[in-house]
C-alpha cells in the first residue's frame, strides 16, 4: 500500500512540474519555427493545460536583447 501511495505522489508531482514551465522556442528571420543554430529570435513562453499561452511572453533577439513583451491570446490566431 505504501508503494502505491508513493507512486501516486511521484506521478502527481511530475505532472504538476511540467505544467506552467517556461519554454524557449526559436524562430528564423520570417518568424518561422527553426532549430537553435538557425535562429535570429527566441521566445520565452508558458503554456497552460489547455495549450494556450499564459502569463507574460517575452521575445528576444538571439543575442538576448528584449524584442517584445506582452500577453498572447493565441500563438497562431
Amino acid at each position: 500500500m505504501r508503494r502505491i501511495i508513493v507512486c501516486i505522489f511521484c506521478f502527481v508531482v511530475s505532472v504538476m512540474s511540467l505544467r506552467g514551465q517556461v519554454q524557449r522556442e526559436y524562430y528564423d528571420a520570417d518568424w518561422e519555427p527553426c532549430q537553435e543554430e538557425e535562429a535570429l529570435y527566441y521566445r520565452q513562453i508558458t503554456y497552460g493545460a489547455d495549450g494556450r499561452p499564459e502569463g507574460v511572453v517575452r521575445d528576444h533577439y538571439i543575442g538576448g536583447a528584449l524584442q517584445f513583451e506582452g500577453r498572447l491570446l493565441s500563438v497562431s490566431p
